[in-house]
């Protein structure tokens, strides 16, 4: 099969009919039937030997077998057997880990029971779903009592069951017809359901590992194996833990990653990439059925890091930021170094963007904050270093003003109103706090300075217990809480309150995790603390803040880690834009939304 292009390499697998788990055809027919597939957790690598059994009606092994092997990059094989039977196939091996993008460490065991009977040509796949529903098969068939047929669709409705506080989906076809490409778009629903189940266990596989001396490859053995076991028996999964571990699991995986793994292990053998099933639907949006917190909504019309959101009439406005040139260059924003003078409109009624008037001045690492009908946008890092405008955007007629600008110059500051009045706070600038020269040091600032917005006019208040930076801010009542960020040397987790009305701080409990580049989100009395970073990785951790009880709690993971996004909630929903993933390097255009009141 080796070198044949797409369409004439699977112009077989797709003109015949899947005929796998209940199926017709005459029982006496004995002509050949030729069976095409793959086995794939990924993909297993070519030269993997395949053994085919055929079974008696009771799953018994007969002496019958057939040996193949893996043909290409995809995990395809064929064999042929004579005249109608149920058989069992089972492959070990070394496979392509679409986690991890590498040809994994120890080998793998997969198996599938399928019927084979009917039509002279059927297509089948072997992956982890059939491998989990295999035992389960041959305790349901063991007494001649139940067909085939009969147990297969029994142990796939069971096993959906079984994972549906993991993953919830409906009407999916036969496991065996289900692979990690879509081969057959009709199928593109199951296999991103299987991609994503087959994904989350090698990630919990990692998790389980950690720490102890042996293998991700190894535990995903054990695992798969313990599992199936513990389903063969009554079509339950009753291991302690494992379906909230598992669901952990799968928040935790990062779908770009997976989906450009998979793409380039196609071009082994193909000319061109094959298509991937759209598993963004399972991972970590709407985990779980009618209890479901996240889901994805429309990207941004880009992607961009260090954007500033504001909220206005219920309709979102996404100020600046950093993007890459070539998108600069085709929405035809003018980027000035790496700062960009955008500015989109998101509504999340209709879920659609619609680009407004541009920024008199591209800036990133800027903030944004809504006063009366007008939006205030402040400062940041453009064109020459440091920015110290104040801008003041008309989004009902779209239009921008210039206002007294800041009397420091500085950027990754925090922000919020009290009563009409901006206030911002740390940040990071040259010593003098004036524009960026050459040769001269930077250094984290502890500055507070209100602008207030009635009178085009800024005051300064009392400076903060620290010098800080790339933290979080939000606000209730006549408090101003800063949360985490850097000093310079780590990230912290610390909790300071300023109170605008007597110019003072406190100190209260600190969060759970410390980082910097995330965003605060508040919603009643509550703070939801999102994303960021420390000093080894981006984080999905969301935690909530209870300002009445002066406690924290972790309650989710983010669907995407993301740091140096902005997040703005309308009514009990938070809205997550763009940022800048786990590698820091690669800038995300994605839109994640969490329900709160879903939020057990």
């Amino acid at each position: 099969m080796k070198g044949l292009n797409i369409s004439s390499k699977f112009t077989v697998l797709l003109s015949v009919i899947l005929v796998l788990t209940a199926c017709g055809g005459s029982e006496n027919s004995s002509a050949p039937i030729t069976i095409s597939g793959a086995v794939q957790k990924g993909p297993f690598i070519v030269g993997t030997p395949v053994l085919v059994n055929k079974l008696d009606k009771y799953g018994n092994a007969s002496e019958s077998t057939v040996l193949t092997e893996i043909e290409d990059s995809i995990g395809s094989f064929s064999f042929e057997i004579e005249g109608n039977a149920p058989v069992q196939v089972i492959s070990n091996g070394y496979y392509f880990s679409e986690l991890t993008g590498q040809i994994s460490s120890g080998t793998l065991t997969l198996k599938a029971i399928y019927n084979a009977s009917g039509e002279n040509k059927q297509v089948a796949y072997v992956n982890i779903l059939t491998h989990l529903i295999n035992d389960r098969v041959l305790e349901l068939i063991k007494t001649g009592e139940v067909e085939l047929s009969a147990a297969i669709s029994q142990a796939q409705s069971e096993l959906i069951s079984a994972l549906n506080n993991v993953l919830s989906v409906d009407n999916i076809p036969n496991f065996s017809a289900l692979s990690v490409y879509n081969i057959n778009p009709d199928d593109s629903v199951g296999n991103a359901y299987l991609l994503a189940l087959s994904t989350a266990f090698y990630k919990y596989a990692e998790t389980k590992a950690y720490g102890k001396n042996t293998s991700a490859d190894a535990q995903l053995s054990l695992i798969l194996n313990q599992i199936s076991v513990d389903f063969g028996a009554d079509g339950l999964i009753q291991q302690t833990g494992f379906i909230g571990e598992l669901t952990s699991a799968l928040r935790k995986l990062n779908p770009i990653e997976i989906t450009n793994n998979l793409i380039q292990r196609s071009l082994v053998d193909f000319s061109e990439p094959l298509d991937i099933p759209d598993i963004t639907r399972f991972f970590g949006l709407c985990a779980g059925a009618a209890d479901c917190m996240w889901s994805a909504r429309a990207p941004m019309p880009l992607p961009t890091r260090g954007h500033a959101s504001a909220v206005h009439q219920n309709k979102v406005y996404v100020f600046g930021g950093t993007t890459p040139n070539d998108y600069a260059n085709e929405y035809d924003i003018e980027p000035v170094n790496t700062a960009f003078t955008g500015v989109y409109e998101y509504n999340p009624t209709t879920n659609q963007w619609s680009q407004k008037q541009p920024m008199p001045v591209g800036l990133y690492d800027l903030t944004a904050h809504t006063v009366g009908n007008k939006i205030y946008v402040f400062g940041g890092y453009g064109d020459g270093g440091f920015i110290n405008s104040a801008m003041e955007f008309d989004p009902v007629n779209n239009s921008w003003a210039m206002r007294t600008p800041m009397p420091t110059f500085r950027y990754i500051f925090m922000s919020e109103v009290v009563n009409g009045k901006v206030y911002v706070i740390g940040g990071q600038g040259i010593i003098d706090d004036g524009p960026w020269e050459s040769g001269k040091e930077w250094e984290y600032k502890s500055h507070v300075e209100i602008y207030d917005t009635a009178t085009d006019t800024w005051a300064a208040g009392v400076s903060a217990p620290t010098n800080i930076a790339s933290g979080a801010s939000c606000s209730i009542n006549d408090d101003i809480y800063i949360l985490g960020g850097s000093t310079g040397s780590s990230s912290e987790s610390y909790t300071y309150v300023y109170n605008a009305t007597n110019d003072a701080w406190t100190v209260r409990s600190p969060a759970s995790v410390a980082r910097n580049g995330h965003t605060c989100v508040s919603i009643g009395s509550d703070f939801y603390l999102m994303g960021g970073r420390n000093s080894q990785s981006t984080l999905d951790v969301l935690e909530i803040y209870s300002t009445e009880m002066d406690s924290w709690r972790e309650v989710s993971f983010l669907p995407t880690a993301r740091n140096w996004f902005s997040a703005n909630s309308i009514s009990s929903k938070i809205f997550l834009f763009g940022g800048a993933a786990a590698d820091s390097s690669t800038l995300l255009n994605s839109v994640e939304a969490i329900d709160t009141s879903k939020i057990q």
